[in-house]
């Protein structure tokens, strides 16, 4: 079926094929648009005549199909190139996680329970010292608490050490093998994305060479079938 294309059948669009009946477009428009739009909508509304603008047109439409079919391979190679660099990615990532959790995971147990232990004894402490203060004298208040700090930081700090000598080579470890995963996954994918983005580049600008010169002979068309038409290159209100 030859294609149908008509002037403005929305506000935003200088043209459009048709992909049913104008009737319907025509019906909807005086049913739910502004009573002030519905004028020059349907006034605008028209068949293009012009076969220089529908030639144009077809033109157009036809450079789109080129290009879709010159990227699709291209885009498809990305896709999948870009999936399996990926699937290989999260797999190293996840294997690097697990070296790192297990490997820190049992120690900051251990490392939290003396902390917590800790923390147990310094409020015991601070709670003794403030019964001292405001019974007694406030030196002994500062006395103890400083006190209770020496032994936080005394008690803490075996634990502190242990778990920073397993938890600094761990994240050195981990973040390695990110890096390395990253590495592998860039390497896998910077080919295929280059060739991707010149396909795109060069049928694009075959694609804008087409549109642009078929565009101005629509331009020129419609001057000549819309008469006294608003439409300003993006909208005819």
């Amino acid at each position: 079926m030859e294609p149908i294309y008509y002037w403005h059948i929305h506000h935003n669009k200088l043209y459009e094929l048709a992909t049913e009946s104008i009737d319907h477009r025509i019906e909807y428009i005086k049913l739910t648009k502004p009573q002030h739009e519905i004028e020059l909508r349907l006034r605008l509304l028209k068949l293009v005549k012009s076969a220089k603008a529908i030639a144009a047109m077809k033109a157009i439409k036809s450079a789109a199909e080129v290009y879709n079919e010159i990227i699709a391979p291209a885009e498809k190679a990305y896709d999948e190139a870009v999936a399996q660099a990926q699937e290989v990615n999260n797999k190293a990532m996840t294997l690097a996680w697990k070296v790192y959790y297990e490997s820190v995971y049992l120690l900051q147990k251990v490392y939290f329970e003396a902390i917590e232990l800790a923390q147990k004894v310094y409020d015991k402490a601070i709670a003794q010292a403030k019964k001292i203060y405001f019974g007694t004298v406030e030196k002994a208040y500062y006395d103890a608490i400083d006190l209770a700090q020496k032994v936080y930081k005394e008690t803490t700090a075996p634990s502190q050490k242990a778990y920073n000598e397993v938890v600094t080579p761990a994240e050195k470890v981990y973040y390695e093998a990110i890096d390395q995963a990253k590495k592998v996954y860039d390497e896998a994918v910077a080919p295929v994305e280059k060739v991707y983005y010149e396909t795109i580049a060069q049928a694009k600008k075959a694609y804008n060479k087409i549109v642009i010169s078929s565009l101005e002979i629509i331009k020129e068309e419609h001057k000549k079938e819309c008469i006294d038409c608003p439409w300003d290159g993006k909208s005819i209100f």
